[in-house]
């Protein structure tokens, strides 16, 4: 997920609490989103999602974006393929 810019060109928290001015950026926030992140993509692949992870943010790494591990969870049942 690419961030927004602000005005000197550093990313801005995407964080609903910060955006309504509620609280101040903080790294512990970006472990937060992972939650948020497991939940839209269980909703657009139709699949649970085993865990996510951080891998990478402006607050935690410093890096211009955000970028998650996703790892889900594997079917009841497989079939062995051939």
């Amino acid at each position: 997920y690419h961030h927004p810019l602000d005005k000197d060109g550093k990313p801005v928290c995407h964080c609903p609490l910060v955006i309504l001015g509620l609280v101040e950026p903080f790294p512990e926030l970006c472990n937060c989103s992972v939650n948020l992140g497991a939940s839209y993509i269980e909703t657009a692949i139709g699949r649970p999602v085993a865990k996510v992870e951080l891998m990478a943010s402006p607050l935690t790494t410093g890096d211009p974006y955000i970028r998650y591990a996703v790892y889900l969870k594997p079917p009841v049942a497989t079939i062995p393929r051939d």
